[in-house]
């Protein structure tokens, strides 16, 4: 009887995120938002909650603020090769690789064309920050005990040029760069990269993004996966095992 009942609460979970997603209505979309949060929350009372030490985070839209920066240098790299986009129509390429993303824009480039976007990212850079309440969230996991990494899409170049000013290494026990795994996210390759070098045990690992691409690669790793919702980008994704609207309700699960 109670794993149908968890079954059930899973299904009335699922079906609450995408009445959400399907919501046009902002205030119908929060409703059903936070009823699922409030099952979710639900389904962990009175069970003793799963020991995350581990705390593995996407980087660009999760804790750092960068879409329009990294969208107006999609926009301004592809002007050059004769490609006009809005920033609307170029929201699909955020979250997975620079090869995947050209694949998915039917593009034609030359092979100069990572190291131009490297180079006017910089144009855009600075409009980068935190998302409000991230970097002290992170913090208070650190004070904590927890062991926080990173996996992200960005290459080990663009995190040296564009990331280091965030003194992310006082934080951070392991960042993983794309360029460090053959394979990328969704894959599972990155985060079985992390726990190998962590020697971290993937029963007491969570990976937290923004986009569906981060939860699809959790679930292929075996872990469990998060979504944050502060970044207000309206994304949303069913396979997700816990929804964030802010960086303090991801203190509540430890």
């Amino acid at each position: 009887m109670e794993r149908i009942k968890e079954v059930a609460d899973s299904m009335m979970i699922s079906n609450l995120i995408y009445m959400a997603q399907e919501s046009t209505c902002e205030a119908v979309r929060q409703r059903y938002l936070d009823q699922a949060i409030l099952l979710m929350k639900k389904k962990r009372e009175g069970r003793q909650a799963v020991n995350y030490r581990n705390l593995i985070f996407d980087l660009d839209g999760t804790l750092i603020d960068t879409e329009r920066a990294v969208l107006k240098t999609w926009q301004f790299t592809l002007k050059s090769y004769h490609y006009y986009y809005s920033l609307d129509e170029l929201r699909c390429v955020l979250g997975i690789t620079t090869k995947n993303a050209i694949a998915m824009l039917h593009v034609t480039v030359d092979t100069q064309f990572e190291e131009k976007w490297i180079r006017n990212y910089e144009r855009f850079a600075p409009e980068a920050d935190f998302f409000p309440g991230t970097k002290e969230m992170l913090l208070t996991l650190k004070s904590r005990g927890c062991s926080l990494g990173v996996v992200t899409s960005r290459y080990r170049e663009e995190y040296d040029k564009y990331f280091r000013i965030f003194r992310l290494e006082e934080i951070f026990d392991r960042i993983v760069c794309s360029d460090e795994t053959a394979k990328h996210k969704p894959t599972p390759e990155p985060l079985y990269k992390y726990a190998e070098l962590e020697a971290a045990d993937l029963s007491s690992c969570i990976y937290i993004g923004d986009m569906p691409t981060d939860i699809e690669c959790a679930k292929n790793a075996g872990i469990a996966a998060g979504l944050v919702l502060w970044n207000h980008s309206g994304i949303l994704c069913r396979e997700a095992d816990f929804l964030f609207h802010t960086p303090e309700e991801l203190l509540e699960l430890l």
